[in-house]
């Protein structure tokens, strides 16, 4: 299956799982107030850097090594040993947070008002955990059909039975996050059905053994990079307010738009650029598809940031309004934050994974320092800003040092032409009232403009898919 097949197959996957918290938007705003809204976003945040500790990267690991053991035969142990590893390591996590739930509780808000929601989302970890490994055997098996459906059927649990809980029983936020267990319980058990004979709890220690020494070099950077995406939340409520992270989270979460891109992208480009990297004449082909996505998503940034104001406002009531500014700078920085998985594969392709941890602590002090300087006097546009420029830096560090490491020979030029017209769009949209007529005109210009430029690459690319 080619890339744009597995891009597009994977992408409706992925658009059906990201597409949840956009979901959210229009219906929980309406519902819960700014304050209330900025709490399930905090739980939320730090949940996700839960779950990146408790698969200890193991899901890049299975990627890395699959193709390899495979010719050994030995993919039945390399799935087993990892899953095992996983779900040890995250039932333990699971059942200390449970246990701390109302500490946590106390932490985070100076009350045991979120206690619930704290023990629901703990039941989750071993589940979401699971989730992630077994989606990531099914695109190194090429099982799109079964992706599909089970992406599908997860999100759907999870819509539904939040829905159900908040609106026709009463609960909370509780009730959102008992929706994000039962639907992961659910859609893990699928999968058990599908790899039961990969599922043994059995774990090979040599092989352990090879993984973490692939995976761990990593986390520091999967810590560092939840930081510079999550972290903001919590000086948000330390200098401005629990309202305030609540409108950014409203903001952050319709921007998820460009994640779905992301999300799609990673799990189509691992597969793809291990099987080809050897192959004769594919470094032309890379080139090719990084000038089509760059064409593709930046399209697509510039219609958003044109009409970003309208859409905030079709999705969120007057209360959020506030976070419309915030839309441009956190689109390009999800844009900027994807590419990253194109130009920057050189540490993985030379097994020096741990200059991704040395990078992204880099990015990490240049976001806490921007945040801590400027957004008690600057208030919450510091926040996108300071996000924008951390993600700016890791893709500086990160392509620059791949290309000596393993060069491939991505045009920096064309990026570098689409980000200036990208911050130019975010100047005129946050400083000017337009009307819609000339915001038609001008994306009609730029997507002429992109295709015009591009279009003897564009053609041969999708000639040949």
């Amino acid at each position: 299956m080619n890339f744009t097949k597995n891009f597009i197959i994977y992408g409706i996957g992925t658009i059906l799982s990201k597409a949840s918290s956009i979901i959210f938007v229009p219906i929980f705003t309406r519902y819960f107030a700014p304050d209330i809204f900025g709490a399930y976003d905090l739980i939320l945040s730090i949940f996700i850097l839960i779950y990146l500790l408790s698969i200890i990267q193991f899901d890049s690991a299975l990627s890395r090594f699959y193709y390899d053991e495979k010719k050994l035969n030995n993919e039945i142990n390399l799935v087993n040993t990892v899953g095992s590893v996983v779900t040890y390591i995250s039932v333990f996590i699971s059942i200390i947070l449970i246990i701390f739930a109302e500490n946590i509780s106390i932490l985070l808000f100076n009350t045991t008002d979120y206690y619930l929601s704290i023990v629901f989302a703990s039941i989750s970890v071993p589940f979401y955990s699971l989730h992630a490994i077994f989606s990531t055997l099914l695109r190194f098996q090429e099982k799109p059909l079964k992706f599909i459906s089970v992406n599908m059927i997860q999100v759907f649990l999870m819509l539904f039975t939040s829905i159900f809980l908040v609106f026709f029983n009463g609960f909370g936020i509780e009730g959102l996050f008992l929706g994000i267990s039962f639907s992961y319980i659910a859609s893990t058990l699928i999968f058990l059905l599908f790899f039961f004979r990969y599922f043994r709890l059995k774990i090979d220690f040599s092989l352990t053994k090879k993984l973490l020494k692939f995976s761990l070099p990593m986390l520091p950077s999967s810590i560092i990079s939840w930081i510079n995406n999550y972290a903001s939340r919590l000086i948000i409520i330390a200098y401005l307010s629990l309202s305030d992270n609540g409108i950014y989270a409203a903001s952050f979460k319709l921007c998820a738009v460009f994640l779905m891109f992301d999300t799609a992208l990673r799990m189509t480009w691992g597969p793809f650029f291990w099987k080809n990297l050897n192959k004769k004449g594919n470094i032309q082909k890379l080139r090719d598809i990084y000038l089509v996505l760059c064409s593709v998503i930046f399209t697509l940034l510039y219609v958003f940031i044109i009409f970003s104001p309208e859409i905030f406002k079709l999705f969120t009531p007057k209360e959020y309004w506030d976070g419309i500014i915030l839309l441009g700078f956190l689109s390009l920085s999800n844009v900027i934050f994807s590419l990253i998985n194109i130009v920057g594969m050189g540490p993985d392709i030379v097994k020096k994974t741990y200059l991704i941890s040395i990078f992204n602590t880099i990015a990490f002090f240049v976001n806490i320092s921007i945040l801590l300087i400027f957004i008690k006097s600057n208030g919450l546009i510091v926040v996108p800003i300071a996000l924008l420029l951390t993600n700016s830096t890791l893709l500086v560090l990160l392509w620059g040092t791949s290309e000596k490491l393993y060069y491939i020979g991505y045009s920096y030029k064309i990026f570098i032409k689409y980000i200036l017209i990208s911050l130019v769009l975010i100047f005129i949209i946050n400083n000017y009232d337009v009307y819609l007529f000339y915001k038609f005109l001008l994306m009609l210009s730029l997507i002429t403009l992109i295709f015009i430029t591009n279009r003897n690459t564009l053609f041969k690319f999708f000639k040949n898919q």
